[in-house]
């Protein structure tokens, strides 16, 4: 376990295994967010043990993956957030159960406890926070048409700021922006195909803590803060977390 502290906000990152018992974590406080990290590769029988977890709703979504590899990263994915949310609210994790906003993300009902999950590539991430909500985006990080991508999805600026990048450089800043923009999405509890293209990203990215925000008129009622993860090479993830400032607009 780790830890990043800021003004506001203390980060504590955890890992955990399919199938192993969760443990060791703090307890969760309101200025604390945790995130999980996790790998999607186990052992039939672990896999079998997460499947065991699920609604009968999610194995029929696990079972109409037609490759074998997605459906297994399905299951191990919300088998995991189903035992590491069953730790926070002291449930076992087939009892876990959850509510849906309009576009789809799942909230624990009479519940503090906020969470976000993704997953990318062999590894998956839970975010979790108590009081506030929190956004999570993980990318494995693989060849794409970046710059086609980004004129497509990206602010004129941020399109400037890659396409004057070395090809070495370019594709990591690529995802780099990505996760900023999607966790800011998923924090928010919007659709991404609606609002992806609304939120912005300051650049040059720095080793800091990276300004996002959603276009004027869009976001009136919270500030946010957006953390770059670094879990392991390749890997790219950012997390954004709903701050205490409710007047402000963006973040700090």
């Amino acid at each position: 376990m780790n830890s990043r502290r800021s003004e506001n906000i203390d980060i504590f990152h955890y890992k955990a295994m399919p199938g192993d018992r969760v443990a060791g974590q703090r307890a969760l406080n309101n200025r604390e967010v945790h995130t999980w990290f996790f790998s999607l590769n186990a052992i039939p029988e672990k896999i079998e043990s997460m499947r065991k977890f699920l609604t009968a709703e999610e194995c029929r979504r696990a079972d109409r993956y037609r490759l074998p590899e997605l459906s297994r990263k399905y299951t191990v994915a919300r088998g995991m957030q189903r035992t590491i949310l069953g730790v926070y609210s002291q449930t076992r994790p087939e009892e876990v159960s959850f509510d849906y906003t309009t576009n789809g993300k799942p909230v624990l009902p009479g519940s503090e406890l906020h969470f976000n999950l993704s997953h990318s590539g062999e590894y998956g991430i839970l975010a979790v926070a108590k009081g506030r909500k929190v956004g999570i985006d993980l990318e494995y990080i693989r060849p794409v048409s970046v710059l086609s991508i980004a004129k497509r999805y990206f602010m004129p600026d941020e399109y400037g700021y890659l396409a004057s990048l070395a090809d070495a450089e370019q594709l990591k800043a690529f995802y780099r922006l990505w996760t900023c923009k999607e966790a800011f999405v998923k924090a928010h509890g919007l659709a991404l195909s609606d609002y992806l293209t609304d939120v912005g990203v300051s650049v040059p990215l720095g080793n800091g803590t990276p300004r996002v925000w959603l276009k004027e008129g869009k976001d009136r009622e919270n500030a946010w803060e957006v953390y770059e993860l670094k879990p392991v090479e390749g890997v790219v993830a950012a997390l954004a977390v709903e701050g205490e400032n409710k007047q402000a607009l963006g973040i700090r």
